[in-house]
C-alpha cells in the first residue's frame, strides 16, 4: 500500500492536522534557513568590516605619529643656531644640543646635520637595546644615501637646494628596520637666506609602535616583515573587504587584516598585522543552533 493511499484512509481531521504542521513545519524551515542565511553573512561582513577598521586606524596612527615628528623638526630646521652650524660651523653644538635628553625631549631615534654640499656636519643616533648614543658609523651614512632608502631624495635635494622649503616625511627601511624619517631645510628664523643644508630626524617604528598604542589599538597588533604573506599559512582564504588597502585573511577561526608601510620610494617595508578570534561570527552560530533546536523542539 502506497502512503498516498494510506494517507487518504485518514479521518479528515487527522488529514488537515498533519497537513497543517507540514506546511508549518516548511515554513519555519525555510524561514530558519533565509535568517541563518541572511543573519549569518551580515554578522561575517560586520566583523571582516569592523577588524579592517582596526587595521586601519594601526595605519593612520603611525601616519599621524609622522606628521606630528615633521610639525616638530621646523622648530630645529629653523633655528639661527642650526643654520650657523650648518653655513658656518660651529663646533659646540653638539656638545650644547646633541645628548640623549634631546634626543628624548624631541621624541626621535636619530639626528643628522648635512650641510649644503652634502657633507655630514654632526649625528647623533640612540642605540636599539641601551639609553645611550652611539656612533653614527660611515656604513650607516652610506647606507642613507643607497637610492632605495634616501639617496634620490637627498640628490634631487642638492640638484636644487633652494626649491623645496618645507619638510619632506615618510618611511625608510634602515638596519633592517623600518623608520619614520623626516628632512627638513635648515633656514634661519625669518625663513630668508639661502637653504644652509637639512635636517634628518629619524625614529624606529618598532621604539614606539604597537607598544604604546596597546590600550586603543585591537590586541594582537603586531608588525611583521614586508615578506609576510597569510597565503602560506595554513588553512587562510582572502575574505573580500571594503576598505582600501586593507587584506583580509581567515582560516575560520581568526580573521587577520594586513595593511602594508611603503617608504619614500614606494617600496613595501613592513605590514601591519590586527588578529582576532572569531567571537561574534561563532556567537551567532550558536544562538542560530540554540533557536533552531528550540523551534524543533516546539
Amino acid at each position: 500500500m502506497s502512503p498516498l493511499s494510506g494517507f487518504k484512509k485518514l479521518r479528515l481531521a487527522t488529514r488537515a492536522s498533519l497537513l497543517f504542521v507540514g506546511s508549518l513545519s516548511l515554513v519555519v524551515g525555510l524561514c530558519l534557513f533565509a535568517f541563518n542565511l541572511f543573519f549569518l553573512n551580515s554578522v561575517n561582513r560586520i566583523e571582516l568590516n569592523n577588524l579592517a577598521l582596526s587595521s586601519h586606524q594601526a595605519d593612520q596612527a603611525i601616519n599621524l605619529r609622522l606628521q606630528q615628528l615633521a610639525a616638530r623638526s621646523v622648530d630645529w630646521a629653523w633655528w639661527d643656531e642650526t643654520w650657523t652650524l650648518l653655513y658656518q660651523g660651529d663646533n659646540a653644538f653638539a656638545a650644547r644640543n646633541l645628548n640623549v635628553d634631546s634626543l628624548h625631549a624631541n621624541d626621535v631615534d636619530l639626528m643628522l646635520f648635512i650641510r649644503r654640499d652634502g657633507s655630514l656636519a654632526e649625528s647623533a643616533l640612540i642605540s636599539r637595546h641601551e639609553n645611550q648614543l652611539q656612533p653614527f658609523t660611515d656604513d650607516l651614512w652610506l647606507a642613507i644615501h643607497t637610492p632605495g632608502v634616501l639617496g634620490s631624495q637627498l640628490a634631487t635635494l642638492q640638484q636644487q637646494p633652494d626649491q623645496r622649503r618645507q619638510p619632506l616625511a615618510g618611511f625608510i627601511r634602515l638596519e633592517n628596520t623600518p623608520w619614520l624619517v623626516v628632512v627638513a631645510p635648515v633656514l634661519k628664523s625669518d625663513m630668508h637666506g639661502p637653504v644652509a643644508g637639512w635636517m634628518v630626524w629619524g625614529l624606529r617604528l618598532t621604539s614606539f609602535f604597537p607598544s604604546q598604542y596597546a590600550g586603543i589599538l585591537t590586541a594582537g597588533t603586531i608588525l611583521r616583515p614586508a615578506s609576510e604573506s597569510p597565503a602560506n599559512r595554513p588553512g587562510y582564504q582572502r575574505q573580500p573587504a571594503q576598505i582600501k588597502d586593507v587584506e583580509l585573511w581567515s582560516d575560520g577561526l581568526r580573521i587577520s587584516a594586513f595593511t602594508d608601510l611603503h617608504d619614500l620610494n614606494g617600496a613595501n617595508i613592513a605590514r601591519i598585522e590586527v588578529n582576532s578570534p572569531r567571537h561574534l561570527y561563532d556567537t551567532a552560530k550558536l544562538t542560530l543552533a540554540m533557536l533552531t533546536g528550540i523551534t524543533i523542539v516546539s
